[in-house]
């Protein structure tokens, strides 16, 4: 009868131990789940903006020719450089195939056919060297001469 007891009170903890274990898991599921709507939501609502943002943009008069790049410094100045030797410089990321901006623009561009301002996406090739530009832009003409030298040294 001891044994009897002790096997039960040790089936009851084994029991209670991988209820326990559901129940962790069906919170961690209840929690991934909402995590990821909540995500959804909130890439929904960024591209709601972006869409509003970029209607009320070409409803301007005065930009009515405006380019892709035009409308991403207005939208995302933060993301746009301005330097003398260059000039206007877009985060390249802009120019990413999968870009929600370049294609919502693309879109938008192709609804009012104008085709002209379609923006194709960039090669990694061009990604590269459009980085590498940026980089050198941030850089005074001293600066660059050291690189270079130290990459004819080596």
């Amino acid at each position: 009868m001891i044994k009897f007891n002790k096997i039960k009170t040790s089936i009851q903890r084994v029991l209670f131990v991988s209820r326990s274990i559901d129940n962790n898991q069906d919170q961690e599921l209840r929690e991934k789940e909402e995590n990821e709507r909540m995500v959804r939501e909130a890439t929904e609502a960024c591209l709601k903006a972006i869409v509003e943002h970029l209607a009320e943009f070409i409803s301007n008069p005065k930009n009515k020719d405006a380019k892709f790049e035009d409308w991403i410094e207005e939208v995302h100045p933060e993301n746009v450089a301005t330097t003398k030797k260059k000039g206007r410089k877009i985060d390249p990321r802009f120019y990413f195939k999968r870009s929600d901006h370049r294609m919502i623009w693309n879109m938008l561009a192709h609804n009012r056919q104008r085709e002209s301002l379609i923006v194709h996406p960039r090669t990694m090739q061009m990604l590269r060297e459009s980085l590498n530009q940026s980089v050198s832009n941030q850089l005074s003409d001293e600066d660059l001469a050291s690189l270079r030298q130290l990459n004819l040294d080596s």
